[in-house]
């Protein structure tokens, strides 16, 4: 008999995800905010059933999975009104794949423990391309054996799993990531700054200093593509100010960062 995994979270990455695990074999049970996500992925995936609150997703499977925004979404997802806490019983396990505060993952790891029931935090890395391409890079904290019951699953959608320790460990590895990532986008957005001054002269009042200095970096080919993307985000000029400085510049957010 194929088991029933309980899904919730149909983001941008939490869809693709479900689809790897339907396109594994396993049945799913949905759950999402808005209801037209779980309605597309019914009407597409034949193992898939809809269910109305987390706390009947829990009750039809035994193994349920939520990634969705940030602390507060799963804090509302687990004790909110008809959440997970009210199914949890000792079959229960319980992962959460969302990028949340290790706090806030230590505290529904006890909730869930002190049901009788099991919890792994195991964050991603990798992005929309690694859930559509099965590839993204799960980092898992919990208990060994915890772990190796739900490896099938990270698996399916996944291809560097490693349990990295006890509860929390995941998002505070999670959390380190984040901060090399941090650190390059700030490294690149200040070297945009700095050709931005001065350094290429005649070139500024073109407005192709974007393009020019990706393409120096990376380049011809791959900086050229690049920098006409960052042209296209409409940016304001480069200027003097260092992008750490200044809040009116697109691309990565900080609050991305921070929530872990």
């Amino acid at each position: 008999m194929t088991e029933t995994i309980g899904f919730i979270g149909l983001g941008i990455m939490g869809r693709p995800m479900a689809r790897n695990l339907a396109k594994a074999g396993y049945s799913l049970v949905l759950h999402n905010r808005s209801q037209e996500a779980v309605d597309e992925l019914v009407a597409e995936l034949p193992n898939a059933r809809a269910a109305a609150s987390p706390a009947e997703v829990g009750a039809v499977a035994e193994t349920v999975i939520t990634i969705v925004p940030d602390s507060p979404d799963v804090r509302d997802v687990v004790f909110g009104a008809n959440g997970l806490i009210e199914s949890v019983n000792e079959k229960t396990l319980l992962i959460d794949m969302s990028t949340i505060a290790t706090g806030t993952a230590v505290e529904v790891h006890d909730a869930v423990v002190a049901r009788g029931g099991a919890f792994l935090d195991a964050p991603v890395s990798g992005g929309d391309k690694g859930a559509i391409a099965g590839t993204l890079s799960v980092m898992v904290g919990g208990e060994a054996a915890d772990f190796q019951r739900a490896m099938p699953l990270f698996e399916a959608m996944g291809k560097t799993i490693v349990h990295v320790g006890g509860a929390g460990a995941g998002q505070t590895v999670k959390a380190c990531n984040q901060i090399v990532v941090a650190i390059n986008y700030a490294a690149v957005s200040e070297a945009l700054v700095l050709g931005g001054v001065g350094q290429l002269p005649n070139v500024a009042a073109t407005g192709q200093e974007h393009v020019l200095l990706a393409a120096g970096i990376l380049g011809p080919d791959h900086g050229r593509a690049a920098g006409r993307q960052i042209r296209a985000l409409d940016a304001p000029p480069l200027g003097k100010d260092s992008v750490c400085e200044r809040s009116d510049l697109h691309g990565f957010a900080r609050p991305t960062v921070a929530k872990g």
